[in-house]
């Protein structure tokens, strides 16, 4: 599987802990994400997470810090549930802003 050619981009702009909704889900797809960029203002810990429940990935970062996550060609990073939304938790009231390149399979 290669990215698509209809991938789409939504912006990321979260300063809140906890869960944030980077891609909203949609009813009867899955998200499929090819590629991430942002940056992060200050030490902090973000988890990747299929809805509310099931955790992708965790990166923890010690300071602010610049993060691009491309897949191999034809690997997606992350493919949430049918149905579940893309969420980026974050473990402190940190800013972090960037791009999620995604498609919906």
């Amino acid at each position: 599987m290669t990215a698509p050619n209809n991938t789409k981009l939504q912006a990321l702009s979260f300063n809140a802990n906890g869960d944030n909704t980077a891609v909203t889900a949609v009813a009867g797809a899955p998200i499929v994400v090819w590629k991430l960029i942002f940056t992060v203002a200050a030490a902090q810990t973000v988890a990747f997470k299929d809805g509310a429940s099931t955790t992708l990935g965790n990166l923890a970062f010690t300071a602010a810090a610049t993060c691009v996550m491309d897949s191999p060609e034809g690997f997606p990073l992350f493919r949430t549930t049918i149905g579940n939304a893309f969420i980026i938790n974050l473990s402190s009231g940190v800013a972090i802003n960037g791009m999620c390149y995604y498609s919906l399979a």
